[in-house]
């Protein structure tokens, strides 16, 4: 086995084994046509706020195989634990993995004044 087919495997193997760290998600492009990928997902930890308090926005980022989405784009959905995510930009791509930075965005309504209740 060549070093370049020995790195492609170990991309699925190794770094995107849902034994390890990573996870089912569902990826959509921008055209439509999702499809379950493994992929491995951190979400930044302080979300940030919004028109007075009224609008949640969560950042994350996925890490994904080039075999799996070959041209991954903003704009494009993914669906992580049931919760839907968009694609804002490429951070990193080389041959066979890429870095992507998503974001989430909630509105959070106010049914007291110090009561919160978030719809994503």
């Amino acid at each position: 086995m060549t070093l370049k087919e020995q790195m492609s495997a170990d991309v699925s193997a190794v770094f995107l084994n849902t034994n390890e760290f990573a996870q089912a998600v569902t990826y959509t492009p921008s055209g439509g046509g999702g499809s379950s990928i493994n992929a491995v997902f951190d979400e930044s930890a302080d979300p940030s706020y919004e028109e007075d308090g009224k609008i949640k926005i969560r950042r994350g980022t996925l890490v994904i195989s080039i075999a799996d989405v070959s041209a991954p784009a903003h704009g494009d959905a993914v669906t992580v634990s049931s919760e839907a995510w968009e694609v804002l930009s490429i951070t990193w791509k080389d041959a066979y993995m890429a870095s992507l930075e998503l974001r989430r965005i909630e509105t959070i309504e106010r049914s007291a004044p110090t009561h919160r209740i978030q719809r994503g």
